[in-house]
């Protein structure tokens, strides 16, 4: 499913109009029932009278949305009122405005009767939050920002219409914004919901189609998608009946170190859990014996850090990761010999923080994933954490385009990007994978993608989703979960879909 941003998905309504003669009341039309058949479906409070359902409603388009749920909530037999936070200014809207003022639907107006809106909040089992939709820029305005606050405080349950108010392309942390426990999207997901910053105030995300033309919603202009599970299968290749060990690929890993056993470990166990045939763990000799002992179908191999990196033969693998617990003395000649051999990688951790100081960015030629987390992004890009959060998906794809590599930028909700612009975003949200050891996982899931013979775009965006469907399943059976459980998972989701 694509995803756009507000520009974006602004073109879409216009050009459905202009291009399509749909014209804006049959659009808010559709969005409306759409929107009410949804809650209809999902919530009790709307399968009956069971208490006042109020529904705000903007000045714009997304407030006329709203008044057409209210005036069917209205026609239904549900307890109804309308909040009006000020003068409706959409033309399309005050229709619908008047519509509900004339079936005597109950509206207060905020700037006239604030006391009566409190009330009004206080006493509903739903509140419908058509305040602001894609059009906000910047923080609200007080007068605004005093509402939302108001809305946050007495409002029991709360569904976002579109997107939760005050939410926009350049949301920041500490924004005044609507906390909703359910938001309804209207046609394409907005790639604002899943800002890092703002997600947790969009509870669960639903998309609803209202009948945009599918040539607009599947634009191959569109730069942005929203991973989803069903893209496993797709992404995910059959392995032929005849294959064996040498056909399912080679992957050499460089991980580990003393004190950090456990890194190469997941790393490794879950690239071979992703299909690859066979893993090879280089793993610093001081380090060896304790690897070794706790390994069985991976084959760990003494590593000098000392020795020449040239007698490292690439010819052999098809592919190679690097940086798990790997450390960084000495380290820096065999970075360059990996990355200079021609093979698909993954560097991760140790090896993120190695890449980002190197005097000039290294050409990685569209054969690399980088797998950082925000600290590791931060080391990348020259910026700091928190800006990174600020704008992860910009950042994500500066970095991906200044290294010619595919970005997997790790966080509750995760964003892959390519050199050309096109990204990806996967909705995890799985607050179990907070646990030191699943980014192991992840990285060692996605190199034995990569050594079983996926490109990096695939390998990266289907080690997303096959990690986090691996999670998804383990917090389902054990709860909270540590990262040595997650691999026996991952061959279980890969092989579901094979």
């Amino acid at each position: 499913m694509k995803i756009v941003d507000s520009k974006r998905m602004s073109s879409i309504d216009t050009e459905a109009q202009s291009g399509y003669a749909i014209p804006a009341r049959i659009l808010m039309e559709n969005a409306g029932l759409k929107a009410y058949a949804v809650c209809r479906e999902m919530f009790a409070e709307f399968a009956g009278p069971g208490g006042l359902i109020v529904f705000i409603a903007g000045s714009g388009n997304n407030g006329g949305d709203a008044l057409v749920m209210a005036r069917q909530a209205f026609l239904d037999g549900l307890e109804t009122a309308v909040l009006l936070s000020g003068p409706v200014k959409s033309e399309t809207a005050s229709a619908n405005l008047d519509i509900v003022r004339k079936l005597k639907v109950k509206i207060v107006s905020l700037a006239d009767e604030p006391e009566e809106a409190q009330k009004l909040l206080r006493r509903a089992v739903v509140v419908l939050d058509g305040l602001f939709g894609t059009g906000v820029s910047g923080p609200l305005r007080a007068g605004a920002a005093a509402f939302v606050e108001m809305i946050n405080k007495h409002a029991s349950k709360v569904i976002a219409l579109d997107l939760p108010s005050g939410l926009g392309d350049d949301f920041k942390r500490g924004f005044p914004v609507v906390r909703a426990d359910v938001t309804l999207c209207l046609g394409l997901p907005k790639a604002c919901l899943y800002l890092p910053a703002a997600r947790a105030n969009c509870g669960r995300i639903v998309h609803v189609p209202i009948g945009f033309p599918p040539a607009l919603l599947n634009d191959p202009a569109i730069p942005g998608e929203l991973l989803q599970y069903d893209a496993i299968k797709r992404l995910l290749p059959v392995i032929p009946a005849d294959a064996h060990k040498g056909t399912r690929g080679k992957l050499a890993v460089f991980a580990g170190s003393v004190g950090t056993t456990g890194a190469p470990v997941l790393a490794a166990e879950s690239a071979a859990r992703a299909r690859c045939g066979l893993v090879y763990l280089f793993i610093d000799e001081a380090a060896y014996l304790p690897v070794a002992a706790s390994l069985v179908s991976v084959m760990a191999k003494p590593w000098k850090v000392s020795s020449d990196p040239l007698g490292f033969d690439p010819g052999i693998y098809d592919a190679y990761l690097a940086g798990p617990g790997w450390g960084f003395e000495g380290r820096v000649p065999w970075l360059e010999r990996l990355i200079g051999s021609g093979l698909k990688g993954v560097l991760d951790a140790d090896a993120l923080t190695l890449l980002s100081g190197f005097s000039t960015a290294p050409d990685l030629g569209e054969k690399v994933v980088l797998t950082p987390h925000p600290g590791e992004m931060a080391r990348l890009s020259g910026l700091t954490a928190e800006q990174v959060l600020e704008r992860p998906l910009a950042v994500a794809t500066e970095v991906s385009a200044k290294y010619n590599a595919v970005v997997v930028l790790k966080s509750h909700v995760t964003m892959v990007a390519a050199p050309d612009g096109r990204y990806w975003i996967f909705d995890g949200l799985n607050p179990a994978l907070g646990t030191g050891g699943t980014g192991d996982v992840l990285c060692g899931v996605i190199a034995g993608l990569l050594g079983s013979g996926l490109d990096v775009r695939n390998a990266a965006c289907l080690g997303v989703l096959v990690h986090g469907k691996a999670a998804e399943e383990a917090f389902a059976e054990r709860g909270w979960f540590l990262a040595q459980d997650l691999p026996p998972y991952v061959s279980r989701v890969v092989a579901g879909a094979s």
